[in-house]
């Protein structure tokens, strides 16, 4: 086996060490209804990391974990393919209590409590639609020398509220969902970002010798905490 894909087989055990994979809830297809009896979450949640693949095949990307009463939970990955997002969700009381740090398949390498203003004990009911929110995060890799320790890094980089626009273009896009009532419950209230890397270095690894260490440390402060 090569030195490089030996490099990338042993990150990728590293990441599973750390946490797992998250239980990632899917989108809806455009062509889906309605499904009697359940809730549906939606809103943009978009990651720019279109050139940056990590490990074998996946990119490095964020995910909002809410938790339920009814002992489900759901995380809502990021995407740099598809941003604007319908999720399907049993009705209950929901809280949205941690980010996750991750690869596309949802292998964890960090973890972060959900922000202060954090949406919690909300209830969703059966046969409505909730926009969540405008999210937007980037995600990159350095290398650094001459140890040629390669650093992960995570930002969300915009929270916004775009209620309205993001309502019409979620039922044109899904034109089954056209006359699901909606309404917002906002996951966290509006931020300034912009310089705030939200998890940066869960993973490093030493090429030259192939040790493998961690490290979890946020540099530059941590707004969303």
């Amino acid at each position: 086996m090569d030195p490089k894909t030996t490099h990338k087989l042993i990150a990728l055990f590293l990441l599973l060490a750390i946490g797992g994979c998250a239980n990632v809830a899917p989108s809806s297809n455009v062509t889906d209804t309605p499904t009697k009896g359940a809730s549906f979450l939606y809103g943009r949640f978009s990651m720019d990391n279109k050139d940056a693949p990590l490990l074998l095949d996946g990119y490095l990307t964020i995910g909002f974990r809410i938790d339920c009463v009814d002992g489900q939970t759901y995380t809502i990955q990021f995407s740099n393919e598809s941003n604007l997002q319908l999720i399907k969700i049993a009705p209950s009381k929901c809280s949205f209590i941690q980010i996750v740090y991750t690869n596309s398949h949802g292998t964890i390498g960090d973890r972060r409590s959900a922000p202060a203003s954090a949406l919690k004990m909300e209830k969703f009911e059966a046969g409505r639609g909730y926009y969540l929110g405008d999210y937007y995060a980037t995600s990159w890799r350095d290398r650094e020398m001459p140890r040629n320790i390669t650093k992960l890094s995570w930002r969300i980089t915009s929270a916004k509220n775009e209620y309205n626009a993001t309502t019409d273009e979620m039922k044109k896009l899904y034109v089954n969902f056209a006359n699901i009532p909606t309404e917002g419950k906002l996951l966290f209230r509006e931020l300034d970002l912009s310089n705030a890397p939200i998890s940066n270095s869960p993973a490093s690894i030493q090429e030259t010798d192939l040790q493998c260490f961690v490290k979890c440390k946020n540099a530059g402060g941590n707004q969303m905490a």
